[in-house]
């Protein structure tokens, strides 16, 4: 499966639940810079100056296992979660193309918002994705390299949840 996107994946409620919080929680550990009137940024090693990056964080967790009935059912598979995190995406970020760690099987990520002209899109090898806020785009990261290039807006959030296949018990081989 090369990708698969889920239209409105998130309600509304669950955007602007997500958004609210993250915005305290990346607040909460930034400077404020009165002169330039801008917070501070972490810059992430070739992808650039991000507002902010989570790793574990607890409203991740509980949306990955949240929705892993869900996944699971949209993949054909019986999967159990691997891990979650977000990145707020600053002026200029990108992506580089690159192939995930061999345990995040099946990866799900969904544009949690923007404020941009327009739509960033993921690439999937060489096809373009492309997510509004809600949407998810469901693939598989460890087998297919995929990235984004330069953004152009001012923030774009996205919450990725990763899973694997659950191994019979028996014979160590993946359950369908």
């Amino acid at each position: 499966m090369g990708g698969k996107v889920i239209k409105k994946f998130f309600l509304p409620e669950v955007l602007a639940i997500f958004h609210e919080y993250s915005s305290l929680v990346a607040r909460s550990d930034a400077l404020y810079c009165k002169t330039e009137d801008t917070w501070t940024t972490k810059f992430e090693p070739g992808i650039g100056h991000c507002i902010d990056i989570r790793a574990g964080d607890r409203l991740a967790d509980s949306l990955l296992k949240t929705y892993l009935p869900k996944i699971s059912e949209l993949v054909g598979k019986k999967l159990e979660t691997v891990a979650s995190f977000y990145r707020i995406y600053g002026p200029e970020c990108k992506l580089p193309m690159h192939i995930d760690d061999p345990n995040y099987e099946w990866s799900a990520t969904i544009n949690m918002g923007y404020e941009a002209p327009e739509c960033w899109p993921i690439f999937i090898e060489e096809k373009p994705f492309y997510l509004e806020p809600g949407d998810c785009l469901l693939y598989q990261g460890a087998k297919h390299e995929h990235g984004r290039r330069i953004f152009n807006g001012a923030w774009q959030s996205q919450l990725f949840l990763h899973y694997k296949e659950v191994k019979n018990e028996k014979d160590g081989q993946k359950d369908s």
